[in-house]
C-alpha cells in the first residue's frame, strides 16, 4: 500500500514555458515550483481546470442544502447501494464491515 501510494504520488514530467517535456530529477526540483505558482496563479485558470472550477456562486437554497444534517436513512441507502466487497479508504475495512458494525454485528 505504501509502494502503491510512493509511486502515486511521485512527479515524472512536467512541462517547461516552452512546451518542452521535463525528465530529469533536477531538472524537475528546479521547475516544480515555478510550474505550480504559474499554473495556480495564472489568470485564465480555468483554462487549465474547466470542470473543477466553479464559476457560479450556489443559490441560498442551494447552500442550505449541503448543510443540512445526514439522516441514518440515508447512511443506511448508501450502505446497501454499495458493492460488499470494495474497500472505501486505505483503511482497508470494506462495506460488508460498516454495514455489520451498523446492524450491531449480525
Amino acid at each position: 500500500m505504501v509502494k502503491a501510494k510512493s509511486a502515486k504520488n511521485y512527479i515524472s514530467q512536467l512541462i517547461n514555458e516552452n512546451g518542452v517535456s521535463v525528465f530529469d530529477p533536477a531538472a524537475l526540483k528546479e521547475l516544480a515550483p515555478a510550474y505550480y505558482q504559474y499554473l495556480f496563479n495564472h489568470k485564465g485558470y480555468w483554462n487549465v481546470f474547466p470542470k473543477v472550477v466553479a464559476r457560479k456562486k450556489l443559490t441560498t437554497k442551494a447552500a442550505s442544502w449541503l448543510e443540512k444534517p445526514v439522516t441514518s436513512s440515508e447512511i443506511h441507502k448508501s450502505l446497501k447501494d454499495m458493492h460488499p466487497e470494495k474497500a472505501p479508504g486505505p483503511n482497508g475495512f470494506n462495506v460488508m464491515f460498516f454495514r455489520k458494525m451498523e446492524c450491531g454485528g449480525q
